[in-house]
């Protein structure tokens, strides 16, 4: 019983981790809507461009084969499925990050600055010039895609740019 048990509470935090990226970017409406089954959300994760190895699915065979046809693992094969998805959970984290606006731009008044902001629960990007919006891209638009893979690619984080004079004058 002990196998069978390991296997499927990795089997479930597998599904959890897939589950949670695909809500931070956005889909978790449409996963729940259309009840996505496991090789529905890695095809989703894969289109996305968001890597995915393929023995996540190998994972999800074991498992149905205990389920289905009640062929119980082995015990390596329940190491190597824990082993696998506790990498993959580490791996993935950052994949969750994915950033609510790009701000690009100087801090200063007279420079444009622009920003793209990713509405998650509508599926549509806004576009501002400071504070002016500009338009909206929405799930339908050629553009959502790509703008969808820029924010998937980008971590949160702040950059700030100095001027190599700023630094010449700076005393440390």
């Amino acid at each position: 019983g002990y196998l069978v048990n390991a296997l499927s509470n990795t089997k479930r935090a597998l599904d959890c981790q897939i589950e949670l990226i695909i809500f931070e970017h956005g889909f978790g409406g449409k996963l729940k809507k259309e009840s996505w089954n496991f090789p529905k959300k890695i095809k989703f994760l894969k289109e996305k461009c968001i890597i995915v190895p393929r023995i996540l699915e190998k994972i999800n065979k074991t498992r149905n084969l205990l389920e289905h046809e009640f062929k119980k693992p082995s015990i390596e094969n329940v190491e190597d499925a824990w082993d696998v998805v506790t990498l993959f959970i580490g791996y993935s984290e950052k994949l969750r990050r994915v950033p609510d606006s790009i701000a690009i731009g100087f801090d200063t008044s007279t420079t444009k600055s622009f920003k793209v902001s990713f509405d998650k629960v509508n599926l549509t990007f806004d576009i501002y010039e400071a504070t002016n919006k500009l338009f909206s891209i929405d799930e339908n638009d050629k553009g959502f895609e790509r703008l969808l893979s820029l924010f998937h690619g980008t971590q949160p984080a702040t950059y700030t740019l100095v001027h190599r004079s700023e630094i010449e004058e700076s005393t440390y």
